[in-house]
């Protein structure tokens, strides 16, 4: 019998590197996915808050104050007929990834909003900065009002 090495194959050690290299690899794309998932989700935020701003200034317009809540059936001091959802088709959800402060109402799922005379806050979260935009940072307690966006 003869103890030829054939050649032919790995050696196991070289098999543990290749796999810890596929390892390393497939945890950078799992960070990157992540990271723009949470991007995404801020930037449908900042959309939902155009959004709502946006009807709430038509209402305003309308109804000469801004409506007492965020729902589609807010009247108030509004002609017969006329309420927010003549502005905006449906309330939007706040995406999964962070909870609204409750200090304007909001939750896991909800946008915050309160009103006072001549003026309205929403307020929203983000899970980090977003570009383009006064939101420098992640945080629960977000507003926009008529004069923009805060921190």
């Amino acid at each position: 019998m003869s103890n030829k090495k054939n050649g032919a194959g790995f050696t196991l050690i070289e098999l543990l590197v290749v796999i810890a290299i596929i390892g390393f690899l497939a945890a950078i794309v799992l960070v990157s996915t992540s990271t723009a998932r949470g991007r995404s989700r801020d930037a449908r935020r900042m959309g939902d808050m155009q959004a709502l701003q946006t009807a709430v200034e038509l209402y305003n317009q309308a109804c000469s104050q801004y409506p007492p809540a965020l729902t589609l059936t807010a009247s108030a001091g509004c002609p017969a007929g006329t309420d927010l959802g003549d502005y905006l088709g449906s309330l939007p959800i706040n995406p999964a990834g962070c909870s609204v402060s409750a200090t304007g109402g909001g939750g896991a799922t909800t946008y915050g909003y309160t009103t006072a005379t001549n003026t309205y806050t929403l307020w929203f979260c983000t899970e980090g900065a977003v570009a383009s935009s006064p939101i420098t940072a992640a945080a629960t307690d977000h507003r926009a009002s008529p004069s923009g966006f805060a921190n």
